[in-house]
Parts: structure tokens; sequence; C-alpha cells
């Protein structure tokens, strides 16, 4: 199912991984030069983010393969199971972050300014450009968008640990390197909670947050024919790939008429957004073993 619906993403976040891991190796080095934890937390961060990128990249890239009898759905999932894992990944990071960040400042420790601040706008400049190649696919699906959160939550740290080189060279603030690193953690929390719960709803089946089940069943009721609705499931299979299957009950109708019901609802599912649909057409001659 849609084997080339990721081409183009799978196409730009392999850039973006490569970008981040050339600007990682850059930061160690700056960081071990400078003695700057925010600096060393963005380095680490690019490094687990490096990973991260990666993940999304082999999970986009299995999009393209073809279902097989025992992958009857493809591999839909795969992206979802990647940004899954790329929440966790933020959370690690944002935890060795903040640990160091602590530590950093119950006992300053010198930073050369210079160094960290250079270093810094290379980072910047170098995610600006990686954050331009992922924009335009950032909500094509949650691989992509998870892979969009990383870079820019690197480049919010690289910002961040400008304006901590800045006040530690310029206005000997030791203590704003730590405390610049707390509020990447911050920023960093709040995006990989975000692509926790959104990839969780999928990975547990809930209704998607623009199809519920009350609107689905309201679709269904408002035609005359339709007495009641059961068995109802709605879900997605991976971000923006819908499925539904649902029992409707009617009146004794013509076969030829039931046939013509149901088209016309699974037409009016479809273009609600409910994308593959699964309907079964319920009479009382059902019970006699006859089902539409």
């Amino acid at each position: 199912m849609f084997p080339g619906r990721h081409r183009g993403a799978r196409e730009t976040v392999a850039v973006a991984l490569g970008i981040t891991a050339a600007i990682g190796v850059v930061e160690v080095i700056g960081a071990l030069v400078s003695n700057s934890l925010s600096l060393l937390g963005d380095a680490a961060h690019n490094f687990i983010d490096t990973t991260a990128l990666g993940i999304a990249l082999a999970s986009l890239s299995m999009l393209a393969r073809a279902p097989s009898r025992r992958q009857t759905f493809g591999y839909q999932r795969a992206e979802v199971l990647g940004a899954w894992a790329n929440g966790i990944v933020l959370l690690l990071a944002a935890g060795f972050i903040a640990i160091r960040a602590f530590e950093r400042l119950l006992r300053p420790e010198p930073v050369q300014g210079p160094v960290m601040l250079g270093i810094a706008v290379l980072g910047l400049a170098v995610n600006g450009v990686a954050l331009a190649f992922l924009r335009s696919f950032r909500m094509s699906s949650i691989g992509a968008r998870g892979a969009f959160l990383h870079v820019l939550s690197d480049t919010v740290t690289s910002a961040g640990v400008i304006v901590a080189g800045v006040l530690v060279w310029r206005f000997d603030v030791p203590l704003a390197d730590p405390a610049i690193a707390i509020v990447i953690v911050a920023f960093v929390v709040r995006g990989a909670i975000g692509l926790l719960r959104d990839s969780g709803r999928i990975l547990l089946e809930a209704a998607p947050k623009d199809l519920d089940e009350g609107k689905i069943r309201r679709l269904l009721t408002d035609e005359p024919a339709v007495r009641g609705v059961h068995d109802l499931h709605v879900w997605s299979l991976t971000s923006g790939v819908n499925a539904l299957t649902a029992h409707v009950a009617v009146g004794t109708m013509p076969l030829a008429e039931a046939v013509a019901l149901k088209e016309r609802l699974k037409a009016k599912l479809e273009g609600a957004g409910a994308g593959h649909v699964v309907l079964e057409v319920d009479m009382p001659a059902t019970f006699e073993g006859q089902t539409t």
C-alpha cells in the first residue's frame, strides 16, 4: 500500500542524517577544547539524533516493501515504531543533559567562551540547512515529523549555546552554560512527549483525532435506511492512513439496493478520510446466513 508515498521524505532524512553526523563530530571536538557543558550536551544530542534519524530513515525505507502473506498491510507501522523509538531517545538525551547541568550548577567549571561560541554558530548554520531540507516533509508522516523534531531541537540547542557563549565570554557568567542546558532539556522533553503521545495512539489503535467513533457513527446513521451500527472500529495503520470496519443494520430490501447502499456508505466514509473501509450490511435475512 502506497509504496512510494514517502520517497521524497526518505531522501531528505538521508541528507539531514549526513549533516547531523558531521556537525556532531565538530561539536565533540569543540566541547573538549572549550570545556563547555552546553556544547557537550548539544554534541551528545547531535549523536543521539544521528541514531534517531537513522531509525527514521530505516523505518521510512521499509514502507517501500510490498505487502506479503504474513504482512498483509505491508510495513506501514514501521515508521510509527521508529517515531516511538525517537521519542524515547529524545527523553534519554534530555536526561543526560539535565544530570550534567545540575552537576555543573553545583560545581561551576571554567569555560572557553570564544571556542564555544564559534562552534555553536557553526552548528546553528548547519542545522538550519538540515531543517530547510526537512521542512516541506515534516507533516507527510509521523516518521518525517520525528526527524524534523530532532533537527529542530538541535537548532534550538545551538541557539541556546550561542546565548550561553556570549554570557560566558563577554559577561563572565559561567553558570549561564548549565542554565542554558536546562532550558534545552525543557524544549527536548516537550517535543518528545508529543511524539510519544501521537505514535502511542497509533500503536494502541486509538481512533484518529480527526476521525472519532462518534463522527463515523453519525455519518452512517444519517442514511435513512440505516437502523443501527455495531462492531464499529476505526484506527490508523500509520499517520494519514486510516482503516475502518463496521456492521450496519437495515431493514429487508432487495440485494441490489443493499449493495448500492453499501457502496454509498463506503464513499461517504472514504470522503471523510476513513481510508481503507470494510462494511457489512446486516438485514433480517442475515440471521439465516445471508450477509451483504
